[in-house]
């Protein structure tokens, strides 16, 4: 690999140093890239292999309010990016701990993004009415599976909504709770059936036609 010379543009830097140039890497300080912002440090590895950059920088100045690079540093490749520490760790320290200050954490990938652990915790720590929230958005489904038990709480209110059927199925049995005055069951054709209690059970022969065909369906096996 050629020796690189000083970028021609702005802002340009007297300080300037290429500290080793071979075929296959290029090592430089006070690197003036082509957006213009200066690098403390870069090491770049031949690009003549194809059209993505392969090279690691920590940049000194330059970028704005929005889009700081001082102080910033940067990975950029076209193959694969991996970490792997904390082998000789005890159990609770933190084998990788990243930390990103004042500024979000954003993950982006084209690909699926998976989390695998003995165990998963996603804490949201907020105040004030307006932060402490997790948001889990798809544009198509979202599936959720335990072999164990499946426990929402909330002090405030719970609800589900569907522009669709919606349906609760318990094939051990089905328990509404609904306080001192039990569950308000309202319909389509807004009919109230209200059931009295603490304990609302649902049992009988009042059933719809979805609630006969799933009594059908289990005796049939």
């Amino acid at each position: 690999m050629s020796e690189t010379p000083i970028s021609a543009n702005e802002p340009k830097n007297n300080h300037y140093y290429c500290l080793k140039s071979t075929a296959d890497s290029i090592v430089e300080m006070g690197k003036v890239n082509m957006d213009g912002i200066i690098s403390a440090f870069k090491v770049t590895c031949d690009t003549n292999h194809g059209p993505v950059p392969h090279y690691f920088q920590m940049d000194r100045k330059g970028g704005s309010r929005t889009a700081p690079r001082t102080g910033g540093t940067i990975f950029r490749g076209p193959g694969a990016f991996a970490v792997k520490h904390g082998d000789a760790v005890e159990k609770g320290i933190p084998g990788v701990y990243i930390d990103s200050g004042n500024g979000d954490l954003i993950l982006i990938s084209q690909g699926r993004v998976r989390i695998c652990a003995q165990d998963i915790d996603l804490i949201a720590h907020g105040g004030d009415g307006e932060h402490g929230v997790i948001n889990i958005n798809a544009n198509e489904k979202i599936l959720a599976s335990s072999k164990g038990s499946f426990n929402v709480r909330t002090n405030v209110d719970f609800q589900f909504h569907t522009n669709k059927t919606a349906r609760i199925i318990g094939m051990g049995g089905l328990k509404l709770y609904g306080g001192n005055n039990g569950p308000d069951l309202i319909s389509s054709d807004e009919v109230a059936i209200t059931s009295v209690g603490s304990v609302g059970w649902i049992q009988g022969l009042i059933k719809s036609f979805e609630e006969w065909k799933l009594t059908i369906l289990n005796v049939l096996g």
